[in-house]
């Protein structure tokens, strides 16, 4: 099941909200969610949290994790540890925009998967 897909390969203009992402009965509590932007217009502004649901119906107030407003395209990640909500979504707003007058813009995905387990170094 994982790594699954938030929001597939996007473009947004405008504050939104994804569907919602079942995760199913059975999941670890450390989930690592990643935002990849791959395409942002100049002094534009993207902030995104995760919310989670019991049912899907009735989402928490509280993110379960939130990106630091972010300006340009790269690969971020935060850390999920309250893992009890079978249900996801993302929420957004942009705002700003080039000088020219352009709206804001930025293309991404955000997915979540299993922590990578890092490679020991040997013992001495």
């Amino acid at each position: 099941m994982l790594p699954c897909f938030v929001l597939e390969e996007v473009t947004l203009r405008e504050p939104g909200e994804s569907a919602a992402l079942d995760l199913g009965g059975a999941f670890p509590q450390d989930l690592t969610l990643t935002l990849r932007i791959t395409h942002a217009v100049e002094r534009s502004t993207l902030h995104l949290d995760v919310l989670g649901s019991e049912d899907g119906q009735k989402w928490h107030r509280k993110p379960l994790a939130a990106f630091a407003a972010k300006n340009y395209c790269g690969s971020y990640e935060a850390h999920c540890f309250d893992n009890r909500f079978r249900y996801w979504k993302a929420v957004w707003r942009v705002t700003g925009g080039a000088k020219d007058g352009a709206k804001p813009l930025f293309e991404l995905s955000l997915s979540v998967s299993r922590p990578q387990m890092k490679a020991m170094a040997g013992a001495a």
